[in-house]
């Protein structure tokens, strides 16, 4: 009997449509796709922590024998937005202290622009500013705990609260900024290795109102990963549920600093190998479920090898090999209508005997014996029904043929 050989042949299948990127919360900018990265994105959680609870963040993350962020000197205080502009200005000045200058004891551009001069050329909608920069931390939350950490120069102990030495902390704790963005850059070449800034603003941001502020992953402890997300609603409600979804499993998050309308919410599970993808889904007071981001996921970037944090539904390309088979079986394609894929291969390949739909991480999520719906003279059609249990994301369909002497794999990659 001749032996029957599985051979895979991979297709790209979206279960979110495209979308404008400028209407969605947590979706970076279409003309600027990888603003903010991950180290800019969990700086931005990290700083909102300590804004909406300075003195528990205070005694979870530093000490609560330090006499800083004390409740009469800063008091809580609303949290900042992400702002793409702000964003651009502080990774432009990370990225100009990584490649040209290095430290430098002011806040002046490498080429001796003014640091308001360089963040206005950015950001044109309020002249309320503010920056804070660090080097030395390969981590955000060791950055944060940084400048938090401000200190008297001549006896390098800590600065009081609002004392002289004490801007890097009255800048975060500033309830006059309402939105901001970080900037991170790796050098090799200098010293310290990694520049970090932030940029704060003034204007009101165009997300405000919606409650996820902002959120991301970390790396706290040893051999977890935490899941964290900023949550604020401005009618003073707490919300029904907060959760993270992690490659559609869904896991509870707690309130962990802060309070239920203003808080900090947070889960740590076990650190994988391979890139994961997430989303925060929280249901208001109301019943309203709001996610973030609101389209797309963000990846595990840092997890195993993962080097990726945002991955959009509609940014995938698709590369084919070919082995022993005709150039028709490069035509291969798939659409979706409804939950319905209709995948069509050319007549020139054997029949299709087994397909696996799994997500980006391999995991399997449906398996598909498929009835030929309909034979053409140039291709054979396949109508797959995708099960209703399955959430929206991107997911990868693998077709298995039966002919050991015909090869051809279709590989799909994101961006």
């Amino acid at each position: 009997m001749k032996a029957i050989r599985l051979l895979p042949l991979l297709i790209a299948l979206f279960v979110i449509n495209p979308f404008s990127q400028s209407l969605y919360h947590g979706v970076p900018a279409a003309s600027y796709p990888d603003y903010p990265n991950w180290q800019e994105q969990a700086t931005i959680v990290f700083t909102n922590a300590v804004r909406m609870a300075p003195a528990a963040f205070r005694d979870k993350y530093m000490s609560p024998s330090y006499t800083i962020l004390l409740p009469q000197n800063y008091p809580a205080v609303n949290p900042a937005f992400w702002n793409l502009n702000l964003n651009r200005s502080s990774r432009t000045y990370a990225l100009d202290m990584a490649n040209n200058c290095g430290w430098i004891a002011n806040h002046n551009s490498c080429d001796g622009t003014a640091w308001d001069a360089r963040i206005k050329s950015f950001y044109t909608v309020s002249g309320t500013i503010a920056e804070n920069k660090a080097t030395g931390y390969a981590a955000p939350q060791q950055t944060v705990i940084q400048w938090l950490k401000d200190t008297v120069t001549t006896t390098r102990t800590l600065a009081a609260d609002k004392s002289a030495d004490d801007g890097h902390r009255r800048n975060i704790m500033n309830s006059a900024y309402l939105e901001m963005g970080a900037g991170y850059a790796y050098s090799s070449t200098k010293q310290w290795y990694y520049f970090w800034v932030q940029d704060f603003g003034g204007a009101q941001n165009q997300f405000a109102g919606r409650p996820i502020v902002s959120g991301s992953h970390l790396f706290l402890t040893a051999n977890k990963i935490t899941f964290m997300a900023n949550y604020y609603d401005t009618t003073g409600q707490a919300p029904q549920s907060a959760s993270v979804v992690v490659e559609n499993v869904t896991y509870p998050m707690p309130l962990h600093l802060g309070v239920a309308a203003r808080g900090t919410y947070d889960t740590a599970i076990t650190l994988g190998t391979l890139c994961r993808t997430y989303y925060f889904s929280f249901k208001d007071d109301k019943g309203k479920t709001w996610l973030y981001p609101e389209k797309g996921r963000f990846a595990t970037y840092g997890e195993g090898t993962c080097a990726k944090y945002y991955v959009p539904p509609e940014s995938i390309s698709t590369e084919t090999s070919v082995h022993n088979l005709p150039p028709a079986a490069q035509r291969i394609s798939a659409s979706l209508s409804g939950r319905t894929l209709t995948l069509r291969i050319p007549a020139a390949l054997p029949p299709v005997r087994k397909m696996l739909l799994f997500s980006v991480a391999g995991k399997v999520v449906q398996i598909i014996s498929p009835e030929q719906n309909e034979r053409a003279s140039s291709s054979i059609e396949y109508k797959i029904p995708v099960k209703s249990g399955i959430p929206p994301g991107i997911y990868f369909l693998a077709a298995y043929f039966q002919d050991a002497s015909q090869q051809a794999v279709k590989v799909v990659c994101f961006h």
